[in-house]
């Protein structure tokens, strides 16, 4: 195998077939934000290069014992579901539109709490490796929506949250202890680097998902997937503070 990606506990979640078999990609199937960043990113690499995608459960067999496809794990109706999402997310953005001068975008998809999310990152990243995200937009199936207001303001707080992360989300120890001790020298994202949210509720009915939180995953992916348009290079670690990004 070649370009194994591993996860922080040692297990293989995906190959990239150097070329003399299948062109097959197995993905485990682990969910959670700390590892979305680096699954999504991945896969789109993988799509990028033609490989199929096959996921797997957590002991790597489909439902029946053997890998599957991805689109075996969806019925009709979620699939058309997160067709829906994409085509919201991407339709607001303006996708099939040129990118601004200077602008390049990212996109991510996410399944989490029972809901979808899909994010497009706009960013543009200057010749000093300095990254300024300009747009956030996402599209929401929570199934069912009580009140749009509020679902609107968990997605764009989660997006703050994510960026906090992908940008800064640091602990180090020296000597047995934390260095950091509060907000003075734990770097958040401010207001001079809030960009411009937009979300799209897009509520298919049927179930009752999460609000708070399907914000958060799918914001590093894009984001990462965004500064590899901008520079030609892949994030494999975050946060972003400690990368070079200065354009490849």
């Amino acid at each position: 195998m070649q370009g194994t990606a591993i996860s922080r506990d040692g297990t293989p979640i995906a190959f990239d077939a150097d070329g003399s078999g299948p062109p097959l990609v197995l993905l485990h199937g682990l969910a959670g934000e700390g590892r979305d960043w680096h699954e999504k990113g991945y896969v789109t690499r993988l799509v990028a290069l033609g490989r199929r995608v096959l996921t797997l459960d957590a002991r790597g067999h489909g439902k029946s014992g053997k890998p599957h496809h991805a689109s075996e794990f969806y019925d009709y109706k979620r699939a058309q579901d997160v067709i829906a999402v994409l085509d919201a997310a991407v339709g607001r953005a303006g996708w099939e539109n040129p990118a601004p001068e200077g602008i390049s975008r990212g996109i991510a998809l996410v399944e989490a709490y029972g809901s979808l999310c899909a994010q497009v990152v706009e960013v543009s990243v200057s010749g000093k490796g300095e990254v300024r995200v300009h747009r956030v937009t996402a599209a929401v199936d929570t199934g069912h929506v009580v009140n749009p207001a509020i679902l609107q303001s968990q997605v764009e707080s989660a997006i703050v949250y994510g960026l906090t992360a992908a940008f800064y989300g640091s602990i180090t120890i020296e000597n047995g202890r934390v260095q950091q001790g509060n907000f003075d020298d734990y770097e958040m994202l401010r207001i001079a680097g809030m960009p411009s949210v937009e979300t799209v509720l897009v509520p298919s009915g049927g179930f009752w998902g999460g609000g708070g939180e399907p914000g958060v995953p799918p914001l590093a992916p894009a984001l990462c997937n965004a500064i590899f348009a901008a520079t030609g290079k892949r994030i494999r670690s975050l946060p972003l503070k400690d990368q070079d990004l200065k354009p490849a």
